[in-house]
């Protein structure tokens, strides 16, 4: 995504707080079989490390070893600016501004690492 460098947020605690507050990611894999992407929630543990929870018979489960690099994007709020919402000045002047959307997304890179505990309980039947 094109993004100029004064909308780019550089503070890792409004990231983290991105995250938290919209923890469903789109986690995105190249495997054997072309890319996938599914929905996984995913929360911050510590600074720099994330967790999810795939289920069994999640096809994603199977297609990802552990060390395979991913990509987890993580979507907030956002909304779209109407063109109509500037004033007519801007219009008269040429100053033409097209509509725009204001969006707030964040994208981590990372390698999975994989595990299974049979003593997890079982959070949904």
């Amino acid at each position: 995504m094109y993004l100029p460098s004064h909308f780019e947020e550089t503070d890792p605690s409004q990231i983290y707080e991105l995250i938290d507050t919209f923890p469903l990611a789109i986690l995105v894999a190249q495997t054997e079989q072309g890319l996938v992407a599914n929905h996984i929630p995913l929360m911050l543990q510590g600074n720099h490390e994330m967790f999810g929870h795939l289920a069994l018979n999640n096809d994603l489960r199977q297609l990802l070893p552990s060390g395979q690099e991913i990509i987890a994007i993580f979507r907030g709020e956002d909304a779209y600016i109407s063109p109509n919402w500037y004033p007519r000045s801007l219009f008269i002047t040429g100053m033409y501004r097209p509509g725009t959307t204001r969006l707030c997304t964040f994208m981590a890179r990372s390698t999975t690492k994989m595990m299974t505990n049979p003593s997890w309980p079982l959070l949904v039947s």
